[in-house]
């Protein structure tokens, strides 16, 4: 249960809540449903975690039909609660020595919180690994970690990439435009101003082109806002930060930035190998064999 709050920031509620089933062992990522929001939320299974979770699964019995991966041993059997994380934390805390000025089992979410934002991984990506649905939510995690969102702020891009310059000014130069007047740079086929209607054909025309060569684009519905989304992933996947991207685009709130960036696996398993876990007297590979991925689909 810890090896799971430590790896993903799992709530106790969401973590006495996740079944079998949630488990996708083959397409190695793990589903959380999240009780608070009830968004699911697509996290990658670590090795340590499957190791774990293996391991757990072997010495402990099962009984009933229950589909809960953590069960009661004591009776009356069933799910856990979400006390039990509770207590457990609690004996575990007093059992260690550490002083500890928080006692409840919600401060290891705030702790991975921060740990995160120390080793730079940017706001958005906190957010979107904790299963938060705004910025401002995230935020109220690190409330007291002011220095580190010092240390960890990005300066401003360029307004302008190379490339795109490099291709503006061959346009402007076959034009004969001055660079220095208020003239239109692009034009449609009567020489009249671009519209967006005309910049939906233009790319429509090329997706087309392009298709049969690329599969991925028979199943998707391609539109010029699309590179507007493309280009805040792009820019979050750089390691820029959401408030400068939300500047960039020209949005009067990081919260409507959320929504054009959206993490996929693997930003999120970068961000959660930045967690380091805690060394072990014994390490436990994780186990992949065939008859170990059917035991574990069949219970």
């Amino acid at each position: 249960m810890f090896s799971l709050m430590t790896t993903y920031g799992m709530r106790a509620c969401d973590v006495v809540a996740l079944t079998l089933d949630d488990i996708k062992w083959r397409a190695g990522h793990i589903l959380i449903r999240q009780s608070k929001t009830g968004n699911p939320l697509e996290l990658p299974l670590t090795d340590e975690v499957g190791s774990a979770i293996q391991d757990y699964l072997r010495k402990v019995p099962r009984y009933g039909l229950h589909r809960q991966v953590f069960l009661r041993l004591k009776a009356p059997g069933g799910p856990l609660k979400t006390t039990a994380v509770i207590e457990a934390f609690q004996a575990w805390t007093a059992r260690s020595g550490l002083e500890i000025s928080f006692k409840g089992v919600h401060c290891i979410r705030h702790s991975y919180a921060l740990h995160l934002l120390r080793q730079g991984v940017p706001l958005k990506t906190i957010g979107d690994v904790l299963g938060h649905r705004s910025p401002e939510s995230t935020a109220v995690y690190l409330r007291l970690a002011t220095e580190d969102l010092r240390t960890v702020a990005l300066p401003v891009p360029a307004p302008l990439w190379p490339q795109t310059a490099q291709v503006l000014m061959a346009l402007c130069d076959e034009r004969s435009i001055d660079l220095r007047s208020d003239a239109r740079v692009f034009l449609n086929h009567r020489g009249a101003c671009l519209t967006r209607f005309g910049v939906r054909y233009i790319l429509a025309k090329h997706i087309d082109h392009v298709r049969p060569a690329v599969a991925s684009l028979a199943r998707k519905r391609l539109h010029p806002h699309s590179m507007r989304h493309s280009t805040a992933v792009a820019l979050l996947k750089s390691g820029v930060d959401l408030s400068t991207i939300s500047q960039w685009l020209g949005h009067a709130s990081p919260t409507t930035t959320s929504r054009y960036a959206t993490l996929d696996l693997d930003m999120k398993r970068d961000a959660i190998n930045r967690v380091k876990p805690i060394a072990a007297s014994r390490k436990t590979a994780r186990r992949t064999s065939e008859n170990v991925l059917q035991w574990l689909e069949n219970l």
